[in-house]
């Protein structure tokens, strides 16, 4: 039996305004050496740029436009994305993954379009009622961890907590515990590993119980195995009945996942089953 829909996104589009002589900022894939740049990332009538590379396959690079644009960052993105299942999101850098990831987490508004998180309709919220929502609804992830480095393990993740400070601070513990992390809950980040961090941050996404679980690049910082111990728990988590979207460009990440969306130039693409 299908799940029902927590997250619903239908004609999703978002649209920024490049003006003339305004900064956008884009990436460019290569393959190293000089690269020549005309038109690019979307923006029409920019301005050749030429420069040399490092050993690095990508490098973001300042272009100016020489009249005023609008680029499509979303293009009718439409997608369904159910309770009990994890999902990841593929695709290259520039592609809109992450575009899309701040739209889904209330963090950006779409331009056209409408969004639902458990029949609530993201679009047309203000921003306390936005705010509201992804304390109670969503939980995020970050490639960063973006953990305070002055508070322990166990303040971090109780940070959020809405329901009293004593009441989150054993949800904290208990949190910790469950993801292996019960002696190390009196440690500050700087004393814990990568993957420790990541499940700190994770601990902190579900303090507050959400329904929808974003994660952009979770694994982006961590060894082989150690991804896969927190891919593990992603799971976990979907198969108590959460929506969890994870945000990727590594191929192994997305073999892990129930669902597979693939994303370039705005647009969903082919869809793919994991399992």
């Amino acid at each position: 039996m299908v799940s029902p829909a927590a997250l619903t996104v239908a004609g999703l589009a978002v649209l920024t305004t490049v003006s003339a002589g305004d900064c956008a900022t884009v990436t460019i894939a290569v393959d190293g050496g000089e690269v020549t740049g005309g038109p690019v990332g979307g923006v029409p009538d920019a301005v050749a740029v030429s420069f040399t590379l490092p050993l690095s396959r990508s490098a973001c690079v300042t272009v100016y436009t020489t009249a005023g644009s609008r680029v499509e960052v979303l293009r009718d993105v439409s997608v369904q994305l159910s309770a009990g299942q994890l999902t990841a999101l593929v695709g290259r850098s520039g592609s809109g993954k992450s575009s899309l990831l701040n739209v889904l987490g209330a963090l950006t508004p779409p331009d056209s379009g409408s969004v639902q998180i458990n029949g609530v309709h993201l679009v047309g919220l203000g921003s306390a009622a936005a705010a509201r929502l992804r304390g109670e609804q969503i939980g995020f992830v970050f490639q960063a961890f973006n953990l305070l480095p002055h508070l322990t393990a166990a303040q971090n993740v109780a940070l959020p907590y809405r329901r009293g400070a004593h009441a989150g601070a054993a949800a904290a513990k208990e949190l910790l515990g469950r993801l292996g992390l019960a002696e190390r809950a009196g440690h500050r980040p700087g004393e814990l590993s990568a993957g420790e961090q990541q499940r700190v941050a994770l601990a902190r996404a579900l303090i507050n119980d959400p329904a929808v679980i974003l994660a952009d690049e979770p694994t982006g910082n961590l060894d082989g195995e150690t991804e896969q111990q927190l891919l593990g728990l992603f799971r976990e988590i979907a198969a108590e009945g959460r929506t969890v979207l994870i945000v990727t460009h590594n191929d192994g990440v997305a073999e892990a996942a129930d669902r597979v969306l693939r994303m370039h130039a705005g647009q969903l693409e082919a869809e793919a089953s994991s399992r």
